[in-house]
């Protein structure tokens, strides 16, 4: 699968920082976190709020973390790190 990236737009309330996802070997299915943060509390003394997915299809888990980023858009873009390729 070729990079994937979540494409910046307008930030309205909340907005994504971060995007990984990896796979479970356990379990046998694919984990996507993505991790959001409230406009005006940036710092790192704020909480951030995740959204996880689960899906035993990796194109199903990347869908969704973009359906869901389209939601929240990043304010730069992001490049949704896989950890499965790493070897992690």
């Amino acid at each position: 699968m070729s990079k994937c990236i979540l494409k910046a737009g307008k930030t309205e309330q909340y907005f994504v920082v971060a995007a990984m996802l990896s796979y479970l070997k356990n379990e046998e299915k694919y984990e996507g976190l993505l991790l959001i943060r409230e406009k005006g509390k940036e710092h790192s003394r704020y909480g951030a709020s995740e959204i996880r997915i689960w899906s035993k299809k990796k194109e199903t888990a990347y869908r969704q973390m973009q359906q869901i980023a389209t939601m929240y858009p990043p304010r730069e873009n992001i490049s949704i790190i896989d950890t499965e390729k790493v070897g992690i």
